[in-house]
């Protein structure tokens, strides 16, 4: 339609100066006529050079489009895949989430049933009270036993009991009666 009209012009304009010049036949009239002809026709030939370069523009933007068009589809399926990646990733912590959580429920429930049962030894008053929730002097105490030291705690049997040997041993710094000074003993060893 855009090139019709410019045609369809030249055309009307080329009937109009031929029938013009056959009938009145004059030379002003004829270069007059031609001044019309070449006017509409440099008319035509700039508008059909703006259409093809207009059509030329819109060939360009459109290649552009498509060509951003491209990358939005590639940035987004890019992007799509990360979340998968990161919903995966999520799901499976979840999943390690819940696991840790029951373990912890569990040994929490062991560990309360272990400070009762504690409870409960320590309640038959047969160690006694000082010693009572001192890990170190209890595993001292089983020590003594285990390796023939001593038989008996030595509350009623004079010096010979673990409570005895072990008050001597402390004294004497070969047990160290506090856990923070053991670690710190074992990081002084370590570094040696």
């Amino acid at each position: 339609m855009l090139i019709g009209t410019p045609v369809g012009f030249l055309d009307c304009t080329c009937a109009t100066i031929r029938h013009s010049t056959t009938s009145f036949g004059s030379p002003a009239k004829d270069w007059l006529a031609w001044t019309i002809v070449g006017t509409a026709a440099g008319l035509f030939v700039g508008l059909l050079l703006g259409l093809i370069g207009y059509s030329n523009e819109k060939m360009e933007q459109a290649d552009l489009y498509a060509n951003r068009l491209e990358q939005c589809r590639t940035q987004l399926a890019q992007y799509e895949h990360e979340v998968a990646v990161d919903k995966a990733r999520v799901e499976a912590e979840l999943r390690q989430k819940q696991k840790l959580i029951a373990e912890r429920k569990m040994l929490e429930e062991e560990h309360e049933r272990t400070k009762k049962l504690l409870q409960q030894y320590y309640a038959t008053d047969i160690l006694y009270g000082k010693y009572q929730y001192n890990f170190v002097a209890v595993a001292s105490f089983l020590d003594y036993f285990k390796s023939g030291r001593c038989s008996t705690l030595g509350e009623n049997h004079g010096g010979d009991g673990a409570y005895n040997t072990f008050e001597q041993e402390l004294l004497m710094h070969r047990v160290i009666a506090k856990l923070e000074n053991i670690i710190n003993s074992l990081e002084q060893v370590k570094s040696n």
